[in-house]
């Protein structure tokens, strides 16, 4: 396994972490914190042409190998962004999406988080719409499961996007403290803008 990437205290603390795994897991590990040497790493252990673009290979980008996963063939891309909210926080995505003209966009919110968030879109840096998001409690227990909500279903271009995220801490964030918290994978359908 590479740990690519991975923060500076990270790095320090694994001389310490790897004492308490197993000699022959911890072995297997290499954790980098240089870009430079992680890739050089993975180039070693990985063919060019399997490793993504997005990587420093030559394989098709992550983004397009989600289009390609989606099997719509309307779909022009796939923007994709997780993000995380700490506990009676606020976070902004740190990229935006840019919609060009003819292009229009469906967001959609997944979540495991007890807690909830409210999810902020934004166009131009104007809010567009608020969703409050967060996981399903099902079955006669009422386990915490993934939910999907769809944010937005029609943002047409031209425009940048960026989302904002406030964590709710309702109460479910109480009962299930040691559940999933502040997660939320955001995607970006972009296709043609057809004039309906």
């Amino acid at each position: 396994m590479l740990i690519l990437n991975a923060p500076k205290f990270f790095t320090l603390s694994w001389g310490l972490i790897k004492k308490f795994i197993d000699p022959r897991t911890a072995q297997r590990i290499h954790v980098y914190s240089s870009g430079e040497k992680g890739m050089t790493a993975l180039r070693q252990m990985v063919d060019q042409t399997e490793i993504p673009v997005d990587y420093g290979g030559t394989n098709v980008s992550i983004s397009e190998a989600f289009r390609k996963e989606a099997e719509d063939p309307e779909l022009l891309r796939q923007d994709i962004q997780l993000l995380y909210v700490r506990k009676k926080s606020k976070a902004t995505a740190k990229q935006t999406w840019e919609l060009k003209q003819g292009e229009c966009m469906t967001i959609t919110a997944y979540t495991r988080s007890v807690s909830g968030g409210s999810i902020t879109v934004l166009m131009n840096g104007v809010a567009v719409k608020t969703v409050e998001a967060s996981c399903l409690f099902e079955g006669p227990e009422e386990a915490p499961s993934p939910n999907a909500i769809t944010l937005v279903s029609k943002l047409s271009g031209p425009g940048t996007v960026s989302l904002k995220i406030k964590d709710l801490n309702n109460a479910d964030s109480q009962k299930y403290r040691k559940e999933s918290r502040g997660y939320f994978l955001l995607v970006g359908d972009v296709k043609e803008d057809k004039i309906d």
